[in-house]
C-alpha cells in the first residue's frame, strides 16, 4: 500500500494535463521557479502549510495509512535548506515542488540515492517530453 502510495504522489504531478503555464509552474502545479521566489519566510510558512495538510489528514483518516511525508526529527528549516540544494541543480527547477519534497524526505529517510536519482530523471524526461 505505501509502496503504491508514493508511486501515485511521484507520478501523479506528471499526469496532469497540461494547461497555459507561467514559468513557476509545471503541469499546473508550483515547481523550483515558483519556491526560488519565495524569502526564507515565505519557504517555511509555504512548508508549515504543506506539513499541517498532511498530518490533518492522517489524522482525519485516522488510518495511519499515509506513508511519512515528512522525515522524523527533520524540521522546517532542514526542509527549506534541503529543497533549496535540490533546486541548485538547474535541471530541477521545472520539476514540480511535491515532487522536490517527496525527493528530499526519502533522502532523509535513507532511501537509495540511484533510485531517487532515476525517479528525478523520470520526472525531467516526462516534463520534456510535454514541452515537445
Amino acid at each position: 500500500m505505501r509502496t503504491r502510495l508514493v508511486l501515485i504522489l511521484l507520478i501523479a504531478p506528471i499526469c496532469l494535463p497540461q494547461t497555459r503555464e507561467s514559468s513557476a509552474t509545471t503541469f499546473g502545479v508550483s515547481n523550483g521557479r515558483f519556491w526560488q521566489s519565495f524569502t526564507s519566510v515565505e519557504k517555511i510558512t509555504y512548508l508549515a502549510g504543506v506539513f499541517d495538510g498532511f498530518l490533518s489528514m492522517d489524522t482525519i483518516l485516522d488510518k495511519h495509512e499515509t506513508p511519512n511525508f515528512f522525515a522524523k526529527g527533520s524540521n522546517l528549516k532542514e526542509y527549506v535548506t534541503a529543497v533549496d540544494l535540490f533546486y541548485q541543480e538547474p535541471a530541477n527547477l521545472p520539476i514540480p515542488l511535491s515532487f522536490a519534497l517527496r525527493a528530499v524526505t526519502m533522502k532523509a529517510n535513507g532511501e537509495d540515492a540511484a533510485e531517487i536519482g532515476k525517479a528525478t530523471e523520470a520526472v525531467r524526461r516526462k516534463i520534456a517530453e510535454s514541452q515537445k
